[in-house]
């Protein structure tokens, strides 16, 4: 789907469909999680990720309401999981699919920090450093790119796998948009089909050392 096409629906989402899109592609980044043992094993040391994508499946199902605090508190985390180790070069704290699963998740965390109505907000990026002011429809509709990282890093067919995991968040974009004003709930995805995965990459089973931002 071309940007201007995933904008055009996260625009005409409700701010729970938006919060659920962006919780669906941390549900995408958590799963993959559990996949591979490395990244299972060092899930216990980060439990904000579990505890940021409950936040934002509660708010989205209308079982809380967004708590600001409790999300800066929890967003705070995030900005730990890379050291740079040159200008170039960085080195991360966690498994690779840890790391990018901090993508969509600061930007559901942002989205609970600011109104529900805004259309730009300010948000701080994941150095701890940069903050700047975005188009919260383009802030949410580039949720995807937390768990496409994930893949291309993690199997050897990295570009395939980047499109495939394209389509079925493609798949769950427009599946929100036809949805209409029906209650949500996180179960709704679970009729997407997944894709099969491939060989997993040597670079990703040696511990992945890369210098592409978050």
């Amino acid at each position: 789907m071309k940007p201007a096409d995933s904008e055009g629906i996260v625009r005409r989402l409700s701010y729970e469909g938006r919060l659920a899109f962006v919780a669906h592609c941390v549900d995408r980044c958590l799963g993959e999680a559990e996949r591979h043992p490395r990244a299972r094993r060092q899930l216990p040391a980060a439990p904000w990720l579990r505890d940021g994508r409950q936040m934002l499946w509660e708010v989205a199902e209308g079982q809380a309401h967004p708590d600001a605090s409790k999300a800066e508190d929890l967003s705070k985390h995030l900005y730990s999981f890379e050291t740079a180790t040159s200008p170039t070069s960085t080195a991360f704290r966690f498994d690779i699919i840890l790391v990018k699963t901090a993508v969509p998740l600061l930007k559901g965390l942002n989205l609970l920090m600011n109104p529900r109505t805004a259309e730009e907000i300010v948000v701080l990026q994941l150095d701890g450093l940069t903050r700047s002011r975005v188009s919260v429809v383009r802030y949410a509709a580039g949720a995807p790119s937390g768990p496409v990282m994930v893949m291309g890093a993690v199997y050897e067919a990295g570009m395939a796998s980047r499109n495939a995991e394209e389509e079925h968040l493609d798949a769950a974009l427009r599946l929100l948009d036809a949805f209409g004003n029906k209650p949500i709930s996180r179960s709704m995805f679970a009729a997407l089909p997944d894709w099969e995965r491939g060989a997993v990459a040597k670079a990703y089973l040696r511990g992945y050392e890369g210098s592409d931002d978050l």
